[in-house]
């Protein structure tokens, strides 16, 4: 049975006041009360999130780390005390509890913001986190997945005429649906197209990234920028930001947060007798930043209808 709110309160003047020490070592036993409590109700809570904001911070780092272990994965566990846990030098989420808050932070943008700013999270959790971070967390994602092991490139094969010529075509017709159809079987998920909603801000990269998995040529991405959607085709900011990512990002980084962001599983194929540390003199090119088939003053004057960007073919 957990401790009524009177008692842990009366608990907590009585910590403060006369043994200070006193308070871990009761944070611990309320944390295993909490955890084995077979029902924790709004007012089981309630409780337990104000006798741990106000322990927390005299407790030390075995008694937070003991606390961590104990609450994080708990779905009732309150973000308050989750923040605070995380804030705390020292402590060291691993494992299921990482995973844990992680899975919280999706849905929790002060969370995911506290914990993109740790040092020590791999980079693994932290693109799971790639929506929910800004542009300057974005990318550093990208730069900690390049530099991982597990994100060396591979020889992966490039989309046929056809698969381009039906994007681009649904981009200029401006079928959202077809689009985000077409893009999903070029990714290798069939039937499993995800909620892109790329006109939203928050999710604009997952266009970007996406293009970039399938191989598409800069071409073809820079006028799917320019006509899917207007909140992207309106914005010169918009497309070039869209055009960086492109430019910068390899193939193997894009679909690593693409699987990340979305929980999906990429299949692409590979090309014939390719090696898995293989990849094509066209990605060493754009990733070394070699002049591009468009240069910016070419997407400026596409995007405010002075010019033309053509696809090869």
């Amino acid at each position: 049975m957990l401790p009524s709110s009177h008692d842990l309160i009366r608990l907590t003047r009585l910590t403060k006041e006369t043994n200070a020490a006193l308070g871990p070592v009761l944070l611990r036993v309320q944390a295993d009360l909490f955890a084995s409590a077979p029902v924790r109700d709004s007012d089981a809570v309630a409780v337990f999130e104000t006798f741990a904001l106000a322990i927390l911070p005299q407790s030390d780092d075995d008694t937070l780390t003991y606390v961590a272990r104990r609450v994080a994965r708990l779905r009732e566990t309150p973000e308050p005390v989750l923040r605070l846990l995380e804030k705390v030098e020292g402590f060291e989420a691993q494992g299921r509890e990482l995973q844990s808050l992680v899975d919280r932070a999706r849905n929790d943008g002060a969370l995911a913001r506290a914990l993109l700013l740790r040092d020590d999270l791999p980079a693994s959790e932290a693109a799971r986190l790639y929506l929910q971070a800004d542009r300057a967390a974005r990318a550093r994602i990208r730069s900690a997945l390049a530099e991982s092991a597990e994100a060396s490139p591979a020889g992966l094969a490039r989309p046929s005429r056809e698969v381009l010529n039906g994007l681009v075509g649904a981009a200029a017709a401006r079928d959202a649906a077809l689009f985000g159809g077409r893009l999903a079987m070029a990714l290798g998920i069939g039937n499993a197209t995800p909620d892109w909603r790329f006109g939203s801000r928050a999710r604009r990269d997952l266009l970007a990234l996406a293009l970039v998995a399938i191989g598409a040529p800069e071409e073809v991405c820079i006028r799917v920028f320019l006509t899917l959607d207007p909140e992207i085709a309106r914005s010169v900011a918009a497309v070039f930001g869209q055009v960086e990512i492109v430019r910068r990002t390899p193939r193997s980084v894009a679909i690593r947060l693409l699987e990340a962001s979305l929980d999906l599983r990429i299949a692409l194929p590979r090309r014939a007798g390719a090696r898995p540390e293989e990849t094509s003199r066209a990605e060493r090119d754009r990733l070394a930043g070699r002049p591009a088939a468009l240069t910016p003053r070419q997407v400026l004057a596409a995007a405010t209808g002075t010019g033309r960007a053509r696809a090869k073919s």
